[in-house]
């Protein structure tokens, strides 16, 4: 992982084994730093992606791949750690598992800005953990119903949002894309193209994002992102159609890249440089799926500065289309 600071890392992929002990809790190291946003998903197994923020806490498991509400206490998350988290093992019996024996997972890690702060500078006050320096916050919002204007705690505009209710069940995942642009948004949870009719973002500010279409027996979190020099992009590419795909420059190496057509029906895919370490990277897991990772296909080569798709598939690289990106080196 790098950073804006080097002092204060920002993101790392570690993967680990399933324990089978159904006694003792299982500590994942080697994060590099407490983290804030743990996103894990079973690379051999259908288990849901799982994802855990320390806004909403250790309690509260939100997948990616669903429209559920937060489970309490779903596959016991215990803490974030110093170098990483600790779960407790052996999470027999759904589809939320984040340990089970001899199964390989993956865990996706975000630093923000550790304990939440209010944050005053909407219509609406918000919790915020904010890591300035790379770009990225979560932000937690307690809705009334229609249009709230909340504070993202950044120093300037998030180019990316990605944005769950998470009190009832049945509430779509919004992202909202720069090059999708406001009154449009995508669903990580779908692979659906991009829509655009309520709910959705109608203003996104140096300050403040405006999300329309709000429920009041909702709450929600936000994650948001902006690019930083030498640390993460998000972007837009258009495909060509072509096993010799676009280039797509980043003044960085990626070690993570998440991609997903706006005007073409296509997973979320994910790609990183821990899973598959040789190029052509070809370790794709998806956020709107709870499929096993899948290496069948060649998808892109990670380069120093780029990366560059290496399908002619149409849901990565359809000629004339356009494909959203966001990457971390």
């Amino acid at each position: 992982f790098r950073s804006a600071d080097e002092d204060e890392p920002f993101f790392n992929t570690v993967l680990y084994t399933g324990s089978g002990d159904t006694t003792n809790g299982q500590s994942i190291t080697g994060v590099g730093f407490e983290p804030d946003l743990v996103w894990i998903k079973s690379r051999n197994d259908s288990y849901n992606n799982v994802i855990y923020d320390s806004i909403k806490g250790v309690n509260s498991a939100i997948s990616s791949n669903l429209t559920d509400a937060a489970w309490a206490n779903r596959n016991r998350f215990e803490s974030f750690d110093l170098d990483g988290f600790t779960i407790e093992a052996d999470n027999s019996g759904d589809l939320w598992k984040i340990d089970r024996e001899n199964t390989n997972f993956v865990a996706w890690c975000w630093k923000a800005g550790g304990a939440a702060v209010s944050n005053t500078d909407g219509s609406t006050n918000s919790q915020v953990s904010a890591n300035v320096a790379n770009g990225f916050s979560i932000v937690k919002t307690a809705s009334t119903s229609g249009s709230i204007t909340f504070g993202h705690g950044l120093d300037s505009a998030p180019e990316m949002i990605i944005n769950k209710g998470y009190v009832s069940g049945g509430w779509n995942w919004l992202v909202y894309h720069k090059d999708v642009g406001t009154g449009k948004y995508l669903q990580l949870n779908s692979a659906a193209t991009t829509l655009s009719y309520s709910p959705s973002f109608s203003s996104v500010t140096s300050t403040t994002i405006t999300h329309e279409g709000s429920l009041s027996s909702q709450s929600y979190v936000n994650y948001c992102f902006h690019s930083v020099a030498g640390v993460s992009k998000v972007g837009s590419y258009t495909g060509n159609g072509n096993t010799n795909g676009p280039v797509v420059p980043l003044g960085f190496e990626p070690a993570w890249v998440m991609i997903k057509g706006a005007n073409e029906a296509s997973d979320w895919i994910i790609i990183d440089n821990k899973r598959d370490t040789t190029n052509p990277n070809s370790a794709r897991l998806d956020a709107n799926g709870n499929g096993a990772e899948y290496n069948g296909e060649d998808i892109m080569d990670l380069d120093s500065t780029s990366f560059q798709l290496k399908t002619s598939s149409a849901s990565k690289n359809a000629s004339g289309k356009t494909f959203i990106y966001y990457a971390i080196a």
